[in-house]
């Protein structure tokens, strides 16, 4: 679980990082466009560029909460499977001493 959500995590940042290139170049693209006076189109572009960035970055740190809880239940099952099995083995031989005594 632990690598899993290593990878996951390493998988949304080149997820983010081409999803920024692309937004980049298509709203630089729209702005190239814009050779009139009043500039309507690059302000455009650049509230489009803010929404989807906004949008993804919403979207990261979903995937990245999600990939953080991966990561904490694959080290739970690590520590925490060992520390109840600990308490069994201990439970088990409070048991034995127990019928022992008896």
């Amino acid at each position: 679980m632990i690598v899993l959500g290593l990878v996951a995590i390493l998988a949304v940042f080149l997820a983010v990082q081409h999803f920024q290139e692309q937004v980049l170049s298509t709203t630089n693209s729209i702005s190239d466009l814009d050779s009139g006076g009043d500039h309507r189109l690059s302000q455009a572009a650049n509230r489009l560029a803010y929404s989807l960035g906004f949008n993804l970055g919403g979207k990261f740190g979903n995937l990245v909460t999600w990939c953080g809880i991966i990561i904490g239940y694959g080290v739970y099952l690590i520590v925490g499977d060992r520390r109840e099995r600990l308490l069994l083995e201990y439970e088990q031989k409070a048991r034995t001493a127990n019928e022992e005594r008896a």
